[in-house]
């Protein structure tokens, strides 16, 4: 039997960065149902951090039954800025691509990197497919309300 790691029914919300990712030393199954992403601004991610234990067995990074929205009604930059978060400039990409790498950041790091969390840390490693199903992405247009793309 496979190991196997599933997150189910997240809600992510304003996100600057990515909403949802896995990294860390993966499971050889790596699967998110039911996702929802709303306005964030790099989406959703599935990755996997393999090492040379499991680089080249049957791996996946699944996706399924999930939402991906681009822009909701409440604005990216509610009070001109004052007093709250603002992410106008920031592009909206909805999905971040899915990898698979040979080492990858520890989910709970402990020193500062100077790459972002939802960056690769490590060369790549081959044997791993990505799988979608059933995903939909609703109010993406091709500019933002603030004008970002």
């Amino acid at each position: 039997m496979k190991s196997c790691f599933e997150g189910n029914g997240v809600i992510t919300y304003k996100n600057t960065k990515v909403g949802v990712l896995f990294q860390d030393k993966a499971p050889l199954n790596v699967v998110f149902r039911n996702m929802t992403g709303i306005d964030n601004a790099l989406g959703l991610s599935v990755g996997a951090g393999h090492n040379e234990d499991t680089e080249y067995n049957d791996n996946t990074c699944e996706l399924h039954d999930s939402r991906i929205y681009g822009e909701s009604p409440i604005p990216d930059c509610p009070q001109d800025g004052e007093g709250g978060y603002c992410f106008k400039d920031l592009p909206k990409c909805g999905f971040h691509s899915s990898f698979s790498q040979w080492n990858s950041r520890k989910i709970h790091p402990r020193i500062k990197s100077g790459k972002p969390m939802h960056t690769s840390h490590s060369f790549g490693s081959w044997g791993v497919r990505a799988l979608f199903n059933n995903n939909e992405f609703i109010n993406f247009y091709p500019k933002t309300a603030m004008g970002a793309q």
